[in-house]
């Protein structure tokens, strides 16, 4: 069963605020390492940095949402076969939105949205190989911790909790998907290329209250994740070798 409480307690408020800076950080550590270019110091620093606060925090997160995360992987584990079509159908729901915002925004404003990739967002780190390849693999750990935070920050904290008062399941709902879009803009290159991410935390929600059951949501999302960093990898890798 999911928790209706209406107001948030103290921790809970306190768990906003570590979140918030925490995507902040996030944004300022991305401004940081385009700013020093080829310094391999700088960015391995700060990309760990990021990775050891996100850490702090998912643990902090998982103890006070021990018995709500161990129920529900009870329930999610004895679903069979049927949990992974329906993180593989949320996978491409997420697919789905961000595609047609990107499409229905250049339509209307004819601005071409970039969408993340792992190439761009290695642009700025010059060329040595150790850089990429530890930055590499503490990229792809954020993108790990990140999906945990957000799924139990934006989804339960920030969404489901309020249940029973839609107003409050709007506002709190809308502010979730502005924080989900902030994750986003700490690695892309420009507010306009966030916004299909942002959009496509609207999915995850859907997906968190249609199943009652958070692992749902954050398999999903770590789906997403794994897809477009193996993607993004290949295209920084591998394809030069092939072409």
């Amino acid at each position: 069963m999911i928790p209706k409480k209406k107001d948030f307690t103290f921790q809970e408020t306190v768990f906003l605020i570590l979140t918030v800076s925490y995507l902040l950080f996030s944004f300022f550590a991305r401004q940081l390492i385009g700013g020093h270019p080829g310094n391999g110091n700088v960015i391995i620093g700060l990309l760990a940095l990021k990775l050891i606060l996100g850490v702090a925090l998912s643990i902090v997160l998982y103890y006070y949402y021990w018995e709500l995360l161990k129920s529900q992987w009870k329930k999610f584990r004895h679903h069979s076969w049927i949990k992974l079509l329906w993180v593989v159908l949320g996978w491409i729901g997420l697919l789905l939105v961000i595609n047609m915002t990107r499409t229905v925004l250049h339509w209307i404003t004819g601005f071409q949205l970039k969408l993340w990739n792992l190439p761009s967002y290695m642009g700025s780190w010059g060329g040595s190989w150790w850089t990429k390849v530890f930055g590499t693999g503490l990229v792809f750990l954020n993108l790990l911790v990140l999906s945990f935070i957000l799924e139990v920050v934006c989804r339960h904290l920030l969404f489901l909790k309020h249940e029973g008062s839609r107003g409050a399941m709007v506002l709190f709902g809308s502010l979730g998907i502005i924080l989900h879009g902030m994750a986003f803009y700490s690695y892309g290159d420009s507010l306009q290329s966030c916004l299909p991410y942002a959009l496509s935390g609207g999915v995850l929600m859907f997906i968190y209250w249609q199943s009652r059951n958070i692992w749902y949501a954050i398999n999903t999302h770590l789906l997403f994740n794994i897809v477009i960093f193996i993607l993004g990898l290949t295209n920084s890798f591998l394809l030069p070798y092939f072409s």
